[in-house]
């Protein structure tokens, strides 16, 4: 992600004629916006090589347990970025894995949390829920199945968790 945000916001600096007038608040919107994007991004690939690593199409809808499992590893994937054999080690040994991340459990337990509220928001309101595309026929209050999108809903959620 680093390797993305930076070029981006070093040519945005560097606009001769921004240097001359100076920045204004719509050009700091659309940094703000232009980066939110390259996370969301960001986000998904990672989230695309876990379901890859999983054996899971991107198509077909999980379970909470399926939900849960995905978070996890992507949790482990998002904390360790490129390196592969740390991911490999862990995602294979979860003493190793619990030993070596602080307070892991309790990771896992806000990973646990994001679910939840994305359950409690389809049966408060599911109609609602079904307009912001966070709910769809077969993945609603009645029946917890979870598809890509609702992964990734919830892995920008604990994204901007992090960040704030």
């Amino acid at each position: 992600l680093a390797q993305r945000v930076r070029p981006f916001v070093e040519s945005f600096w560097e606009w001769s004629h921004k240097l001359e007038r100076g920045f204004n608040l719509g050009d700091a919107a659309r940094v703000v916006a232009t980066i939110e994007n390259l996370i969301f991004d960001f986000e998904g690939s990672v989230l695309e090589k876990v379901y890859q690593d999983q054996a899971k199409p991107l198509w077909r809808s999980l379970s909470r347990q399926g939900m849960e499992q995905l978070l996890e590893s992507y949790m482990i994937r998002w904390m360790l970025g490129e390196d592969e054999e740390g991911i490999r080690l862990l995602t294979g040994n979860r003493s190793l894995l619990e030993g070596t991340i602080p307070h892991w459990d309790q990771i896992v337990g806000f990973a646990s949390g994001q679910v939840k509220g994305l359950e409690f928001k389809r049966q408060q309101a599911p109609t609602l829920a079904r307009a912001e595309a966070s709910s769809r026929p077969g993945n609603n209050a009645l029946e917890a199945k979870y598809s890509f999108e609702d992964a990734h809903r919830v892995v920008g959620g604990i994204t901007k968790s992090f960040a704030s």
